[in-house]
């Protein structure tokens, strides 16, 4: 177990800081001072993996910088379908829209447990287990976003990048939905997705607004194949754009068109 000293005097909200770590292999994260329970809890998660073979699954982001595109209800579904006909437990759905997170009231389930409590919990990575809920139908497990917006307040950066390190090591495929909010929490889940699936639809201020957002994340060197475009929602109504108008925008192909269907 690899473990970063995260002391955040230092980092003082980089999260450039946080990404160096993640990036040189860092399993886990400690804030300075460490407290006994913390300590305990790190070494609970070393002893956990170890007693099992290392399973590093792929990490898929949805995300959109405009609200209302449909970028939830593509990632509850691609995760559903994805899930359905596999092992149970192998495809999980993360709710990284931490403060008003809607994927268990899409799916109809009721967590018990949810980000929030395995957060917090010092027994680490063996914690997991106990905040997952299961979709009976498909097999697919579910980590919902905390209950209480709150609760979604205290979840760092660093937070959500040990619950994707933990995730991927659990399931061969790991979907999370994420806020229409370019911010340190969602940057640390696009860094840590292996795909990017960036969700727009065929209206002028929308694509002029995913533009932006491409151009950023291209500079952040979340760019190039990482990314596929979902153009969604599309239509022949007056007002939308063609495809290839949208593709002139954008200055890249489309990678999936989903039509309009009520």
């Amino acid at each position: 177990l690899t473990v970063g000293l995260f002391n955040p005097l230092v980092a003082r909200g980089d999260w450039t800081f946080t990404r160096d770590f993640l990036r040189a292999g860092v399993g886990d994260f400690v804030q300075l001072p460490p407290s006994d329970e913390e300590v305990v809890g790190c070494l609970a998660t070393a002893e956990f993996r170890a007693q099992r073979p290392a399973a590093e699954g792929r990490v898929v982001a949805f995300f959109s910088q405009q609200g209302g595109v449909g970028t939830t209800t593509l990632a509850v579904n691609t995760a559903y379908l994805a899930a359905s006909g596999n092992k149970p437990g192998s495809v999980v759905l993360c709710d990284g829209a931490v403060q008003f997170g809607t994927v268990a009231a899409h799916l109809g389930l009721s967590p018990i447990r949810d980000m929030a409590a395995f957060v917090s919990d010092s027994e680490g990575s063996s914690a997991m287990a106990a905040c997952l809920t299961d979709e009976p139908t498909s097999g697919l497990s579910v980590l919902a976003a905390p209950r209480s917006p709150l609760d979604g307040t205290a979840i760092t950066p660093e937070d959500m990048t040990r619950v994707l390190i933990e995730l991927r090591r659990r399931a061969s495929l790991v979907i999370v939905d994420t806020p229409p909010t370019l911010d340190l929490l969602t940057l640390a889940v696009l860094d840590s997705a292996d795909r990017i699936m960036v969700v727009t639809d065929a209206v002028t201020p929308t694509i002029l607004g995913t533009a932006s957002l491409l151009a950023i994340l291209e500079a952040e060197g979340l760019g190039g194949d990482r990314i596929s475009v979902v153009l969604n929602r599309f239509s022949s109504f007056d007002g939308n754009l063609s495809e290839r108008l949208v593709r002139e925008r954008l200055g890249r192909s489309v990678t999936h068109v989903v039509p309009y269907d009520r």
